[in-house]
């Protein structure tokens, strides 16, 4: 077990990221995917229980680094299929969040490591029906409609506090929509620089890249885009298709999402899920027996999760080392509980989503079982996928993002977070 040491001996903390030794070890490396699944337990996320109607329907949208959720939940009362908005910790439990007068509804789409929350504040009698939100230390913010629109959504926040979503106008007969990014206080409108009609943000990563879709029609050119410091990258159509939409980026750049294509053995058009990795566009399938996909998120493990489904049925899957699988087969010891849609996963590998528990509807987390120390990839065995992933992370980590190989938590990949892992080795 000692192969190691000689590795040890070249390693200092000078060594540049994507060095020469981490490339040559991922050349050695190539085709050498972890054989470990991890397996997980599930907490039921629930809202207040309403007195006439009961178990009201509870949705999970995002977590972060924290295992924080947030997500919505049906409001009791006459209106009882109102959303409310919400954030579950594993201190507090579930937190209804407030709303702004004149507003009957709100949405809780994603949140980041400072407990920012963003999403939207709705009122349905109102042409300004939708309005984008921030929540953070106790109170809710309006963000706010630019100059010519009736409604705004936020639908991304990192840890700076920049915002990303989309904004529009529903009553100038063709309607349009419009990416913007919040910062500073600030909404900037980004549809000029994408150079299409409709056009929406879904996600933003550390560095302030803007990820989504662009088109000027939803069903045949719309396009998945990264936009980052002014500059615009059109992603191609999921292959063999003609549409691609961006849902989620992570800190090294990948894309994952959804894209059209014709099915002929179905003999319709079908949605695949897609990843973007390293310049190429990867069609990631469906799980077997079922015709649909879409992506919702990948973290820096490149672990993507969502949705598999067909008439009549949805599931919520994972996709690792190239292998898509039903979560549902990886959940341990809660009867009766079906996970259809799998929409978020932060670095620990926990994944928010929302399924069915006993016949009722509600918010999922899942939580890997007996993850060890140094398992970079989530896959519950530490092995030569994890020390490549090390290697390539080796160096600082500026402002001390993309730190997934950081187990000592000193903002850097050196000798000590080697050390780790390797004391946890387990092939």
């Amino acid at each position: 077990i000692y192969w190691w040491r000689p590795v040890i001996s070249m390693l200092s903390t000078e060594v540049p990221r994507n060095s020469l030794l981490a490339g040559s070890l991922g050349l050695f490396l190539a085709g050498s995917a972890a054989q470990g699944q991890c397996q997980y337990e599930v907490t039921v996320i629930r809202g207040p229980t309403c007195p006439i109607f009961g178990i009201p329907v509870t949705y999970g949208y995002d977590i972060n680094e924290l295992g924080e959720v947030v997500g919505s939940h049906y409001q009791c009362g006459n209106n009882w299929a109102d959303d409310a908005a919400y954030i579950w910790t594993p201190k507090s439990g579930l937190i209804t969040l407030d709303f702004l007068p004149g507003f009957m509804e709100a949405r809780a789409q994603k949140l980041n490591d400072l407990g920012q929350i963003v999403g939207a504040l709705i009122n349905r009698r109102s042409k300004f029906s939708l309005k984008a939100a921030l929540w953070q230390d106790g109170q809710v913010f309006d963000l706010g409609i630019l100059p010519g629109g009736n409604w705004s959504h936020a639908l991304a926040i990192n840890n700076k506090g920049q915002i990303a979503g989309y904004w529009g106008n529903d009553l100038t007969g063709e309607p349009v929509w419009s990416v913007f990014l919040w910062q500073n206080g600030q909404m900037v409108d980004l549809g000029s620089q994408l150079g299409r009609r409709l056009s929406r943000a879904n996600d933003i990563n550390e560095y302030g890249a803007v990820t989504g879709l662009m088109g000027f029609s939803l069903f045949q050119d719309v396009r998945a885009f990264i936009w980052e410091e002014g500059v615009v990258t059109e992603l191609p159509p999921v292959p063999g298709g003609f549409t691609s939409e961006a849902r989620a980026i992570n800190n090294l750049g990948d894309v994952a999402g959804t894209g059209r294509l014709f099915d002929v053995e179905a003999g319709q058009v079908v949605r695949h899920a897609f990843v973007w990795t390293d310049g190429k566009m990867i069609d990631i399938g469906t799980l077997p027996g079922i015709i649909m996909s879409a992506a919702f998120d990948i973290n820096d493990a490149r672990q993507v999760v969502g949705r598999s489904w067909a008439t009549g049925i949805g599931r919520a899957f994972i996709w690792q080392n190239g292998v898509m699988t039903n979560l549902n087969d990886l959940i341990q010891s809660v009867p009766q509980v079906t996970m259809h849609v799998a929409t978020a996963i932060n670095n620990a590998g926990q994944i928010a989503g929302h399924g069915s528990v006993q016949g009722h509807s509600a918010a999922l987390l899942l939580t890997p079982i007996n993850s060890p120390l140094g398992d970079l990839d989530n896959d519950c065995v530490v092995g030569l996928a994890d020390l490549e992933i090390l290697l390539n992370s080796w160096g600082p980590c500026p402002d001390c993002v993309n730190c997934l190989a950081d187990l000592d938590g000193d903002c850097a990949v050196a000798v000590p977070d080697l050390l780790t892992l390797l004391a946890n080795w387990t092939g």
